[in-house]
């Protein structure tokens, strides 16, 4: 997964944490979507979320064993 740092300006910020509260996601991911949508790319469904640190519990994949 790549990387990117963005230097928002105070409208910029405050109208996507806005629109972060409204979708009930993290900052960042509220950012990963708008950039996909404006890109034409449909909603990830991350088949590594069991592998991002920053998922809540509900959302990492449980690992069971048999």
């Amino acid at each position: 997964m790549a990387y990117i740092k963005l230097d928002l300006d105070n409208e910029t910020f405050t109208r996507l944490m806005d629109v972060a509260l409204q979708e009930r996601r993290p900052i960042p991911w509220q950012a990963e979507v708008l950039l996909r949508r404006a890109l034409g790319l449909p909603f990830p469904i991350l088949p590594d979320v069991e592998q991002r640190t920053d998922a809540a519990e509900h959302v990492r994949k449980e690992h069971t064993h048999a």
